[in-house]
């Protein structure tokens, strides 16, 4: 084998190693007074945080709505919901709902929210209507 061909592997397995352990800080565990923010494709998991860490929710349609925590001594809502429209025509739902939450106490949780329609005059199926990720507190 030639020497180039050994760094070249070495090289990759480095590569692989360094991606494998950034993708593990995406929307895992964070530190104290940190900020993770959850998305479509955090429904259904479970996310670990510290406490004083802000969640930050964000999701695609402007039909999302009752963002709420099943237990605000654990999670509670830290702002106001900002829904910033996308470039479609009206009544299309396009644009992004962001919602800031904040872990106070240490337990488990779940930030719900719901919406009906999935486009205009499109019905949602009860999967596509809501949103639900348990958070964990430490």
């Amino acid at each position: 084998m030639s020497m180039a061909r050994a760094s070249c592997r070495r090289l990759t397995a480095v590569a692989m190693v360094v991606s494998a352990l950034s993708a593990c800080g995406s929307a895992g565990s964070t530190g104290l007074g940190g900020q993770v923010t959850l998305t479509w494709q955090n429904k259904g998991h479970t996310v670990k945080v510290s406490r004083g860490t802000r969640i930050v929710v964000k999701l695609k349609s402007t039909y999302w709505h009752d963002f709420r925590s099943s237990k605000r001594g654990v999670v509670r809502r830290a702002g106001s919901v900002m829904r910033k429209p996308g470039d479609c025509p009206p009544g299309v739902g396009c644009g992004t709902v962001t919602v800031p939450f904040k872990a106070v106490g240490s337990g488990m949780a779940h930030i719900r929210a719901s919406r009906t329609n999935c486009g205009e005059a499109f019905k949602c199926s009860k999967s596509q209507s809501r949103y639900d990720v348990t958070i964990r507190v430490s």
